[in-house]
């Protein structure tokens, strides 16, 4: 470009931006999942009835042995219920970025073997 031309083109954009009409105002948040209070609630009730008594009825789970393993990524929005609906010791859960087997295969041997 040529120096003459600058100028000109520089004051053109400014114009351009300010007959437009945009206007700043703040872009309200998505909030997606459980709030803070609402899982320090949900503790503080666990806890309550954890003292009374009340969870300590349930019979104990004996460890169980997983029947399935699974590569998973590290996303938190993928989780084992989408495959079953209690996965507590149904599913060996291994979890790495990207999904990469190679960099996983100790953790799934671990998972197959035990």
């Amino acid at each position: 470009m040529r120096p003459g031309t600058i100028i000109p083109l520089t004051l053109f954009v400014f114009a351009c931006v300010s007959v437009s009409g945009a206007d700043m105002r703040p872009i309200k948040k998505l909030r997606a999942g459980i709030p803070p209070y609402a899982v320090t609630e949900k503790i503080a009730r666990h806890n309550d009835q954890f003292v009374a008594g009340r969870a300590a009825d349930k019979p104990l789970r004996t460890p169980g042995t997983p029947h399935m393993v699974w590569l998973a990524d590290c996303d938190a929005r993928v989780q084992a219920t989408l495959l079953y609906p209690d996965p507590v010791d149904t599913i060996y859960t291994v979890r790495n970025p990207g999904n990469q087997f190679s960099l996983s295969a100790g953790a799934i041997d671990y998972g197959v073997k035990e």
